[in-house]
């Protein structure tokens, strides 16, 4: 059986090299087979010339122009790669020792579904990693379960057959945040879930501008909610959650760069429109009345 890691990567040589690296050293079972896709979004780094030189045929290397974000990075590795199996590794994380074969063993043994390991997040250590995802484990686990709880699993720590990956359209390239959760969701509607407890991945703190991320934020809103209540497999319920979380993201946006403007207009949008979506714990409440307040002296 062979399983391929796809890496999107934007201008992160050399922190890119521990995550192929991490891909590389990775010990299967006798027969199986490893393949490492780097999907350069037009980076303007050393990292194609770097891989190139370092990686030659271990590493299928492919280039984007120009930048397509990662979601449509995500998506052409699967397409292009040719395991079996498909999962995908940020390109300033890595794998643990093991990652592969834990995740793949469920496949060899006849399972036809998405596998969900541990993430190691920044500050934790393995052993709280894996207590903190044992949690979730031993009772069924659908979509209100992960909502309770979406930081339990990530980006690196799942696994499937790239035919389903492909057939479920695999990330929505429209989406540059929250694509996980969007992913994850639809996954979990379409497929049997296994969670497996073993920490195959660490997280390291991204070095993305917080200001770049915001305003994607605010540009996308509300695709990530459109693309979702519309699934016949969620109940109303989950749908609201979805609703919430979407608005969360949009309004904390607009008011971490202090376009209090925006903030109060969408509020007023939302509460027209989906007024079930709106935040209702206090700190929300107080962001809209400081919003308010210094839009109209703006």
């Amino acid at each position: 059986m062979k399983v391929s890691v796809v890496i999107p990567s934007y201008n992160r040589w050399p922190k890119v090299k521990d995550a192929i690296d991490s891909v590389l050293a990775q010990e299967l079972e006798p027969g199986d087979q490893l393949q490492c896709v780097v999907v350069d979004d037009g980076s303007t780094d050393e990292t194609e010339a770097s891989i190139n030189q370092l990686y030659k045929d271990q590493v299928l290397y492919l280039k984007n122009s120009p930048n397509k974000e990662k979601s449509f990075s995500r998506n052409r590795g699967a397409q292009e790669a040719d395991g079996e199996l498909i999962c995908c590794l940020d390109s300033d994380d890595e794998l643990t020792p093991g990652s592969l074969k834990a995740r793949m063993e469920p496949f060899k043994a006849g399972f036809q579904g998405v596998v969900f390991t541990a993430t190691q997040r920044p500050g934790k250590t393995p052993e709280e990693a894996l207590t903190q995802f044992q949690t979730i484990c031993g009772a069924p686990y659908g979509v209100a379960s992960y909502l309770e709880a979406p930081s339990r699993i990530s980006n690196n720590c799942y696994m499937l057959y790239r035919s389903e990956f492909v057939r479920l359209q695999g990330y929505n390239a429209d989406l540059t945040n929250m694509e996980d959760m969007q992913l994850f969701i639809r996954l979990i509607c379409e497929m049997e879930v296994l969670l497996v407890p073993f920490v195959s991945n660490r997280v390291h703190a991204s070095a993305v501008s917080a200001r770049s991320a915001y305003g994607k934020i605010i540009q996308q809103f509300p695709k990530f909610s459109e693309s979702l209540v519309s699934l016949p497999q969620l109940n109303a319920s989950e749908k609201n959650t979805i609703g919430k979380l979407d608005c969360e993201e949009c309004l904390a946006a607009y008011y971490h760069v202090k376009n209090y403007k925006g903030f109060a207009q969408t509020y007023q949008q939302i509460a027209s429109k989906h007024h079930e979506w709106l935040p209702t714990n206090f700190r929300f409440k107080k962001r809209y009345l400081i919003a308010r307040l210094r839009s109209l002296f703006s």
